[in-house]
């Protein structure tokens, strides 16, 4: 079977119980790791995992505590994929619901696209004609171009070893990371109809960066419109440089 990596808060314990719960239903083992709690990270340590001058570049602002530490978590996940050699991974964060199907396709991963490096099981974003179902109403989706959230995916040693490649320090979102091509080159996949579903959790990220400040909003959205209008230049230009 394959290796399955939940990401949790050692404080969400409400969170941490329901995915633990769900995963015991369906007789899935699992490894526990610990995430990186935002809020506990010192003014000196952020200096050292966090990349301002990337982030404005990359996202048209500065990232939060809480997407800073969701960020690290994911990458300490992708530390581990390589330093023990896994060949592919199921990285879930604790607030996912996974369906009663979801084992069987589990069961199944030989059915997907041999080229897969990153199947994302929960992403709305726009897909391309789905292939043929490979279990039951299951089936593949190449995306058109992003892939967000990052919340329940299947990695392949390789995509880890890229998004390592590109630093091993926070600078955009997690899903960013993983769901945006013009950052990582990554062959990606979508199943439909999706296997799993988020519970109505508070988001940690939000609650634990304070997001919402109204006197921060109209900096961030003229942030995006520039980030979005400078992405937008690049594309035409064809500049993929990440530095």
């Amino acid at each position: 079977m394959i290796k399955i990596f939940v990401i949790s808060l050692e404080r969400s314990l409400e969170r941490r119980k329901s995915i633990e719960e769900n995963l015991r239903e369906l007789g899935l083992e699992y490894t526990m790791i610990e995430a990186v709690d935002g809020k506990a990270i010192s003014p000196s340590e952020l200096l050292k995992v966090y990349s301002k001058k990337k982030s404005m570049k990359w996202t048209g602002r500065e990232l939060n505590l809480g997407e800073i530490g969701c960020t690290l978590s994911h990458l300490k996940v992708y530390k581990q994929i390589v330093s023990e050699d896994i060949p592919e991974a199921l990285v879930l964060e604790d607030d996912i619901l996974l369906g009663v199907a979801f084992k069987k396709i589990l069961d199944n991963l030989h059915l997907l696209p041999n080229d897969r490096e990153f199947v994302n099981f929960n992403s709305t974003d726009a897909i391309l004609p789905p292939e043929k179902p490979f279990f039951d109403i299951y089936s593949t989706a190449k995306f058109e171009r992003r892939c967000f959230p990052a919340s329940a995916y299947l990695i392949k040693n390789s995509a880890a070893k890229k998004l390592l490649s590109l630093g091993d320090i926070a600078y955009v979102p997690a899903d960013h990371l993983t769901g945006r091509p013009d950052i990582s080159d990554l062959v990606r996949y979508g199943i439909v109809p999706h296997p799993v579903a988020l519970r109505p959790f508070e988001s940690e990220i939000d609650s634990t960066g304070n997001r919402h400040k109204t006197e921060q909003s109209k900096i961030r959205k003229l942030r995006t419109f520039k980030y979005k209008l400078k992405m937008n230049i690049l594309a035409m230009l064809g500049d993929r440089s990440i530095d």
